[in-house]
């Protein structure tokens, strides 16, 4: 992903690297990690195994992981020229972020279907990260 999004100039000068976009890949990268820790997580305490609410954290870190770095990720392939269409950028900025407000609206409302938004979330993430990798897998 790095030689597609941020790759190094001809020249192999760091310096021309723009910062912004340095970061934001940077932004996306952690968050992604953070995501991907907080989805074993929740797969290792699930909700039968909900030990110390850590069931709770786990999903918390997930969606926050998997939101934020497509967040990011969506802003560096709207700014800059990638080799990834920019309506996945767009995508990664207002649907997986928007549903998660809503979700938060719905959870502090203490409405009654909070499983249901939750899966929302889950499938607007996975509408960020399907089409992403199957772009990715493409542009070898």
């Amino acid at each position: 992903m790095e030689k597609i999004l941020a790759p190094l100039p001809e020249k192999k000068d760091i310096n021309s690297l723009s910062r912004l976009k340095f970061r934001l890949g940077s932004y996306a990268f952690l968050f992604s990690i953070i995501g991907n820790i907080g989805y074993i997580m929740v797969g290792i305490f699930s909700e039968d195994r909900n030990y110390f609410g850590l069931h709770n954290i786990s999903s918390v870190l997930a969606f926050a992981g998997f939101v934020l770095g497509a967040f990011f990720m969506g802003w560096l392939i709207v700014l800059y020229d990638t080799k990834i269409p920019k309506i996945i950028g767009i995508y990664g900025i207002l649907g997986p972020f928007s549903m998660s407000l809503v979700y938060l609206v719905v959870l502090f409302n203490f409405i009654q279907l909070e499983p249901f938004f939750e899966w929302i979330l889950l499938f607007a993430v996975l509408g960020w990260l399907i089409p992403l990798i199957i772009t990715l897998f493409r542009k070898k």
